[in-house]
């Protein structure tokens, strides 16, 4: 993990702290930025505030992260779904009660090692040719969790948790396999809705988090800021 790093602005006199506690998490590369307006002489004491803060975000969005991927994997090794073909009406049923029991996952599906969609839940998509998508790519080969993007196909399909801000999702993915020959019957994929940040966010942050003036943007590994919305552009 890389140090923090501590840079004082002063024109406005203004401590930014980089923490990088998300790098290790299966690719996706998340940086922490926490701004903290302090007075003029800053105590040890801040500084080590600002430190748990920034670990304490980083914790709680990494343990999220590796619950909806552990999630994806239970599923795909589960009896019910290496061994039921996708024409049971049973596995539908039971993709709309995984999504059910999670708000944020706006599309659950699977899809054969063709890119077609055969069931999903609430059946969204079934049929699409999702062939191109990363997602799809990645997960024939193995467990994967993609950057942050906007909706592509579900774009026109489904109305975003947040209406002032464009739908946008984490793709989870990982591939099914039949459990006697070992071979590829499709692969299993979420999309979680990534105002789900912002609740986690909210958990983290200490309540007088906006009296001390902190402030936190979520960027990926090529700078771009994910959260939040309003500092894009």
């Amino acid at each position: 993990m890389k140090k923090n790093m501590f840079q004082i602005d002063t024109f406005r006199n203004r401590l930014l702290i980089v923490f990088a506690g998300m790098a290790l998490i299966l690719g996706l590369c998340i940086t922490l930025y926490i701004g903290y307006k302090a007075s003029a002489q800053m105590t040890q004491s801040s500084g080590q505030t600002l430190y748990a803060t920034a670990k304490n975000i980083s914790n709680t969005l990494a343990n999220s992260l590796t619950e909806r991927e552990r999630e994806m994997v239970l599923l795909s090794e589960s009896p019910f779904f290496i061994d039921t073909d996708f024409k049971n009406p049973k596995l539908q049923l039971k993709l709309d009660q995984v999504q059910q029991s999670y708000k944020y996952y706006p599309w659950l599906g699977i899809a054969n090692p063709s890119g077609k969609v055969e069931v999903a839940a609430n059946k969204l998509l079934e049929g699409a040719d999702v062939s191109a998508r990363p997602w799809f790519i990645e997960g024939l080969k193995h467990v994967y969790l993609g950057d942050v993007h906007e909706a592509v196909l579900l774009a026109k399909k489904l109305k975003a948790i947040n209406p002032n801000e464009p739908m946008r999702f984490i793709d989870f993915a990982t591939p099914i396999y039949d459990p006697n020959t070992k071979v590829l019957k499709g692969v299993l994929a979420a999309h979680a809705d990534w105002s789900w940040a912002q609740q986690v966010l909210k958990t983290a942050l200490p309540e007088d988090a906006a009296e001390k003036g902190i402030e936190v943007f979520i960027v990926n590994k090529q700078g771009e800021i994910l959260y939040p919305y309003k500092s894009i552009g």
